[in-house]
């Protein structure tokens, strides 16, 4: 399955929040049979505010074929929705190509020093390919924890300020910030472009 399939499962729907585990079904059903676990953790959230690690298991000597097998980290001293922004975000990187996945140390040091960096210090034409995906990773994450459907549905009540960018972020379950970008008039031009036949 593609991040934009993924994505476009969501589209429709208008009942918020969206549930990272049903994300985690429309992977399954998609094809992709990863044990995948949440897992609190004490992170520095000014340093890395998730990551992700997969491996494969046999199962024993003799255990036959490799299950791929998928941690997913979230600083446990978050709020519920950075909590389940960073989860969703981080369940889009099973979906990556393989040449995009980071797995040597240096390239993971690189990438949590890069992401990590202010908007004034980021440069996506400088950065490497996992860096820009990973922020290109937020941006579908959002997509999903507020499908297109949803969001015209509570347009015009922002439009008209009955709902403030507050409101429309304890009704999806995700940070104020993230309900600022998908209420703003570019919103529909990500989308077009996130969910575009042919994108990874």
């Amino acid at each position: 399955m593609k991040a934009a399939d993924l994505i476009k499962a969501f589209e429709g729907r208008t009942t918020l929040p969206i549930d990272v585990n049903d994300v985690l079904a429309v992977l399954r059903d998609g094809g992709h049979d990863d044990d995948v676990e949440f897992i609190g953790a004490d992170l520095d959230p000014d340093i890395l505010q998730g990551a992700i690690k997969i491996w494969h298991d046999r199962g024993g000597v003799y255990g036959g074929d490799p299950k791929r097998m998928v941690n997913i980290y979230y600083h446990r001293g978050h709020s519920k929705d950075w909590q389940r922004m960073i989860c969703c975000k981080e369940l889009f990187h099973t979906v990556d190509p393989a040449w995009a996945q980071t797995a040597d140390p240096e390239a993971i040091d690189r990438l949590a020093e890069e992401i990590g960096l202010p908007p004034e210090m980021q440069d996506p034409l400088k950065e490497g390919i996992e860096t820009n995906l990973d922020r290109l990773a937020e941006w579908r994450a959002l997509a999903i924890l507020m499908p297109l459907e949803a969001r015209s549905v509570l347009k015009p009540y922002y439009d008209s300020k009955v709902l403030s960018l507050a409101d429309i972020a304890r009704q999806a379950d995700i940070p104020t910030k993230y309900a600022g970008l998908v209420m703003h008039g570019s919103w529909e031009q990500i989308y077009a472009a996130l969910t575009r036949p042919g994108a990874i």
